[in-house]
């Protein structure tokens, strides 16, 4: 999933802390989980993720808009600058836990663009579109528990292969 965030220029009010806190519905006395290893009785699968902070360079010439957020996530939720300022480059790679990659991302996208007005292209900048489109479809996934997202990736993580090269096969040894 790739997407170019559209905005003005203008700070946010939200840190990447803030952020983790708001995707896990934490309250101001939780921790926060940085990473998380699970393990699923009833499916006998392990599932984790973990998130990797991103430091804002305020020194750069055009600095980040401000948003102190998430440069890399394992899992793979990333935001990184645009060569704009008030542009975000917004990007998903790798196939571990999907949910919580899109989980993570919808949070992400639908915060900046409540703070912000702004809109969002899914296809390199040919078309924009405004928020209540964008989140249209994921507004279930934001209604989703914490237990609820670990079990799906567990589930998940039953039908994720982590390497595209097909398994070598085995020649029998000829003497």
């Amino acid at each position: 999933m790739q997407a170019i965030l559209q905005f003005e220029k203008k700070r946010t009010h939200l840190s990447s802390i803030e952020l983790l806190r708001k995707m896990w519905q934490l309250t101001p006395d939780e921790p926060i989980e940085f990473s998380h290893s699970g393990w699923d009785e009833s499916l006998n699968v392990s599932h984790s993720w973990s998130f990797e902070l991103y430091t804002p360079d305020y020194e750069r010439a055009e600095p980040n808009a401000g948003w102190e957020a998430l440069e890399n996530v394992y899992s793979g939720v990333g935001m990184e600058p645009f060569k704009r300022c008030d542009w975000l480059w917004l990007r998903t790679t790798n196939k571990a836990e999907p949910l919580v990659i899109v989980y993570a991302y919808v949070v992400m996208v639908n915060t900046l663009m409540e703070q912000l007005p702004s809109v969002i292209s899914l296809d390199n900048g040919k078309t924009w579109i405004d928020r209540d489109t964008f989140m249209a479809p994921y507004e279930s996934i934001l209604t989703l528990s914490r237990a609820e997202i670990f079990r799906i990736t567990a589930l998940e993580t039953l039908s994720i292969t982590t390497d595209d090269e097909p398994e070598p096969t085995l020649e029998p040894l000829r003497w």
